[in-house]
């Protein structure tokens, strides 16, 4: 439920140098099983399974590669972020960027029209020297309603009247 996590805070970093020194530095969280780190790829995350993440927060890869107008790599990153979030998932991170310069790169989609960008209920927040944004990874409603069609008209199947 909300408000209970239940962790392990798993921390993913490009560089294999830094996985381990914070491996080191985090030594008792990392031995009680609260914190675990991982050397991935952002554009990749090829250690996480579809839809198996319940929120992602970065502090600091967006706002660096939007400085630098990659907007491309931008693009696959949050691609990749909603590929392992589950369906109502949230994908949080810090700017110093200002929304209406950041927001209209993040939501363009390399993606053919019929398939829209996968977030809802993005919110933005001024904190004292950042932005935060909060971008929520839509349901997956519509193969929710397939799969609960197809019960239902198994269910109306199984329990039709038998006729004599």
């Amino acid at each position: 439920t909300e408000g209970n996590f239940k962790g392990p805070v798993v921390q993913v970093d490009v560089s294999s140098n830094v996985v381990e020194t914070m491996r080191e530095r985090c030594s008792d969280l990392v031995s009680k099983g609260n914190m675990s780190f991982v050397h991935d790829d952002a554009t990749e995350l090829s250690a996480f399974r579809d839809g198996m993440i319940d929120a992602c927060l970065d502090k600091g890869l967006i706002d660096a590669i939007f400085c630098a107008e990659d907007f491309q790599q931008m693009n696959l990153i949050q691609n990749t972020v909603a590929r392992v979030l589950r369906p109502g998932g949230s994908f949080v991170f810090f700017s110093f960027s200002r929304p209406e310069f950041i927001l209209p790169k993040l939501m363009v989609s390399d993606r053919s029209p019929s398939k829209a960008l996968p977030w809802k209920n993005i919110e933005v927040q001024q904190l004292p020297k950042i932005m935060l944004y909060k971008m929520q990874k839509k349901e997956d409603k519509d193969h929710f309603d397939a799969k609960a069609r197809e019960r239902l008209i198994r269910s109306k199947v199984n329990k039709r009247p038998k006729h004599r």
